[in-house]
């Protein structure tokens, strides 16, 4: 019986990981079940990969001026009104591989989430990386493309920490 209990034991444990992949959205479904954008820094910590954090608390400390990226509800695209029948949806997935240098690379996905604001319909696109402590994003961006997070927290061109 014992024996049993360890095999299942390490047949979660080894299983663990793989579920993991199955279901980057899940980051960003609870993502909008907060009430605001991340306002803290433990948020910033549980939703965006570690650079991208590291850069949104510096903006979250900086009371005399509001950066860029906290400036807005980057989750609706908005100052105002928050978006109605929300949609998200896994787009893609790639496995972990190797970089041209042979180092391994991160599994990403592209998560987006869809909704509609007065009638128009909009949507954010979410590129995730799966870290040591699970999924978290990468960059976010509107539809148009006009603004994106990693741009909005001075991070363009630089190594993705996730």
């Amino acid at each position: 019986m014992r024996l049993f209990a360890v095999l299942a034991s390490v047949a979660f444990l080894v299983a663990t990981p793989a579920l993991a992949l199955d279901d980057p959205a899940a980051l960003i479904r609870q993502l909008y079940r907060t009430k605001n954008l991340p306002d803290t820094p433990a948020q910033a910590d549980r939703f965006l990969a570690r650079d991208m954090a590291a850069a949104y608390k510096r903006q979250l400390a900086d009371s005399e001026n509001v950066g860029a990226a906290v400036d807005f509800d980057w989750r609706w695209d908005t100052q105002d009104e928050l978006g109605t029948d929300l949609v998200i949806a896994e787009k893609f997935v790639a496995r972990p591989g190797r970089n041209k240098a042979g180092r391994t690379t991160a599994p990403r996905a592209i998560v987006v989430a869809s909704f509609k604001r007065e009638g128009e319909s909009l949507s954010i696109g979410y590129d995730l990386c799966l870290g040591p402590k699970g999924w978290r994003i990468a960059d976010a961006w509107d539809q148009g493309r006009q603004w994106s997070l990693r741009d909005l927290l001075e991070l363009r061109g630089k190594p993705l920490r996730c």
